[in-house]
């Protein structure tokens, strides 16, 4: 678990440095987490046209995984319409809203408090129990 937490924290700090808007949704997938992460940058290609800078970090818990995503405004506003995709698109099924906003205080609580139920799983289905956006050892993006 300290392992994790150390991973949890840089993260959060990419995340603060990355964006100022930010979403934390509880989400169930269906059956891997790697091909709905992989759909967030379909997704945003398509609806705006263009890449934007964004930092994603997951993990699992007893719940499902949680999803964090910060980046500027303009993802912030289709967030909502990516998970109801993502639904449709049977990469997850069911999403709920942690938080979507821009107080930096509110999504270190969030990421921290959900970060306490980190939970490892063994299932085949779900092998992977967290990762995100690439970082350094440092914490700095690359």
């Amino acid at each position: 678990m300290p392992i994790f937490q150390h991973k949890a924290d840089r993260h959060l700090t990419v995340m603060l440095e990355t964006g100022v808007h930010h979403s934390v949704y509880l989400v169930e997938v269906t059956k891997s987490i790697i091909p709905f992460t992989r759909f967030l940058r379909r997704f945003i290609l398509q609806r705006l046209g263009r890449t934007v800078d964004y930092h994603l970090f997951w993990f699992a818990t007893s719940k499902g995984y949680v999803v964090s995503i910060s980046s500027d405004i303009t993802v912030r506003h289709i967030i909502e319409e990516f998970y109801n995709r993502a639904v449709t698109r049977n990469y997850i099924s069911a999403a709920t809203k942690l938080y979507i906003g821009s107080s930096a205080k509110t999504l270190t609580t969030t990421v921290r408090q959900t970060a306490e139920q980190y939970t490892p799983t063994t299932s085949k289905d779900h092998q992977h129990t967290h990762g995100g956006s690439a970082i350094t050892i440092t914490g700095v993006k690359q």
